[in-house]
């Protein structure tokens, strides 16, 4: 399991969550975002980039995750039917502690799931992480991509 962020919210509180919110997250609620697949979070970075290749920020980072058996996982098997609703959901789930991990579909790709983390649930400490290493988008990606419509 993979998260990829900007180096500065590779500390894996929540922080960068709790202050913009996040599909699963209002403001003011703690979550740290990752990815099963490295290739996933990718995509989950770039469906939110809307920069020219020369622009790509150069201070991303990729960090390993690895989740014991022993720690509380919940899964959603479909995504909720809007956006309100996945926020609802989300906080919900991160308000009453339910488990310290919880596997949501990717909303790109939705036969693959996204990773939420509860740093606030006592099963946190047991997951696992490697030290942050950089990691570089491929200067190829944004010639496949079509541009964002607005």
């Amino acid at each position: 399991m993979w998260r990829l962020t900007r180096a500065r919210y590779a500390t894996l509180d929540g922080a960068g969550a709790r202050q913009y919110g996040g599909r699963w997250n209002r403001r003011g609620h703690s979550v740290v975002y990752a990815s099963e697949h490295l290739s996933l979070a990718v995509l989950e970075i770039l469906v939110h980039l809307e920069l020219l290749v020369d622009e790509f920020p150069a201070d991303y980072v990729k960090i390993g995750l690895n989740i014991p058996a022993t720690v509380s996982i919940k899964r959603m098997e479909s995504l909720p039917g809007s956006d309100d609703e996945m926020l609802e959901r989300g906080d919900r789930w991160i308000e009453a502690a339910e488990s310290a991990v919880l596997l949501v579909p990717s909303v790109v790709v939705p036969e693959e799931y996204n990773i939420l983390l509860n740093p606030a649930h006592a099963d946190f400490v047991k997951v696992e992480h490697h030290p942050a290493q950089p990691f570089t988008f491929d200067a190829r990606l944004p010639g496949v991509l079509p541009t964002p419509i607005r």
